[in-house]
């Protein structure tokens, strides 16, 4: 068992209990990292987007506000949401880990285009987009370990 501290507006703590891992979750499950951060840029984000950090809130501490990827290619994302975040809300973010749109795993789709199977990725012009990473990209955020459905990203921020 691992428990998780989720923090409101007024950082009062929310426990969240984990499940044990059992069957074939047991080779990857304690392959992640997830935390909870303030959407801050004034639009939702959907579960699926990649995320980067908004550098210009005043909201909370500088690194825990976020907002979708903008429309610069090759952003330093933060990760991925694993829910939809409301304007001003906090959410959770996996910064590091697999991601499955499978109903029994995160059953989140992560916002991809033009990949395939071992293709690195990078952010693109598209708000919380991912697409193919080019030789130039320096900035790497995932992996795309199945292309097919279901739809597998090992997730590098």
């Amino acid at each position: 068992m691992s428990v998780k501290l989720k923090y409101t507006d007024t950082d009062a703590a929310e426990q969240k209990v984990l499940p044990a891992p059992t069957g074939s979750d047991v080779g990857t499950s304690s392959y992640w990292d997830e935390l909870f951060y303030l959407d801050s840029g004034g639009t939702a984000i959907a579960a699926g987007d990649w995320v980067v950090v908004d550098i210009t809130s005043s909201e909370v501490d500088v690194g825990r506000a976020i907002k979708q990827s903008t429309t610069t290619a090759d952003e330093p994302a933060v990760g991925v949401a694993l829910e939809a975040i409301a304007a001003g809300t906090w959410g959770t973010i996996r910064r590091r880990g697999l991601i499955s749109d499978e109903a029994d795993r995160e059953g989140v789709t992560v916002k991809l285009t033009g990949v395939a199977d071992g293709n690195a990725i990078a952010t693109n012009t598209t708000l919380g987009q991912g697409t193919v990473a080019a030789n130039t990209d320096i900035n790497i955020v995932g992996v795309v370990l199945d292309a097919a459905s279901p739809l597998v990203v090992d997730v590098r921020c």
